[in-house]
């Protein structure tokens, strides 16, 4: 999966409570707020639930981290 596909799965399947996290996340990183839920938590959560295999999950944060890098 490309790593928009493994963004969209995560969203679309991701639980209520999950899913606030991933919103909280994102607000705070844009408004420059902190304290927030890394992605290595969300994505975690994400693979404990089953929404990722093991794979999945290594392959969405490099891509958080890939796209965070060339932001900088």
């Amino acid at each position: 999966m490309n790593p928009e596909q493994l963004l969209r799965k995560l969203i679309v399947r991701a639980p209520p409570d999950l899913f606030a996290a991933i919103c909280i996340s994102d607000r705070a990183r844009r408004a420059g707020d902190a304290p927030r839920p890394s992605w290595e938590e969300i994505v975690r959560a994400a693979e404990e639930l089953g929404i990722f295999t093991a794979e999945e999950a290594a392959a969405c944060l490099a891509a958080i981290y890939s796209r965070a890098r060339e932001a900088v």
